[in-house]
């Protein structure tokens, strides 16, 4: 009796696993099937086709390195001293930042108000 039961088993686990295959295989096949799409060109919009697209190279502007003359160091150190030394330098950079400041900044400050002081 347990040899026959033993049989009816094997029988109904392979046509199980027939079943799990044919399942596994039909379900490959249609997922396929499914995002199998057929590519075409993308079509543009009659405008956006009209449109012309300009370039223009980065190296268009582009103006290579030349030599430029070297004068002394003594020279170069004279002219310096005779405009007033690295002070002047100094006084060009200031007045450049101050510019450059806008003039709200002072409105973070808050006024004084002499308001309940007798």
């Amino acid at each position: 009796m347990f040899l026959i039961v033993l049989t009816k088993a094997t029988a109904i686990a392979r046509s199980v696993a027939s079943v799990v295959i044919a399942t596994t295989a039909l379900t490959f096949f249609s997922v396929s099937v499914v995002t199998a799409q057929v590519v075409t060109e993308p079509r543009l919009p009659q405008s956006a086709s009209e449109q012309s697209v300009q370039f223009k190279s980065s190296f268009s502007e582009y103006v290579p390195y030349s030599e430029q003359s070297i004068e002394s160091w003594r020279e170069a150190n004279d002219r310096v001293g005779e405009i007033g030394g690295w002070r002047v330098y100094a006084k060009e950079a200031q007045q450049t930042r101050e510019q450059a400041k806008p003039e709200a900044s002072t409105s973070h400050t808050h006024p004084q108000t002499t308001e309940g002081k007798e």
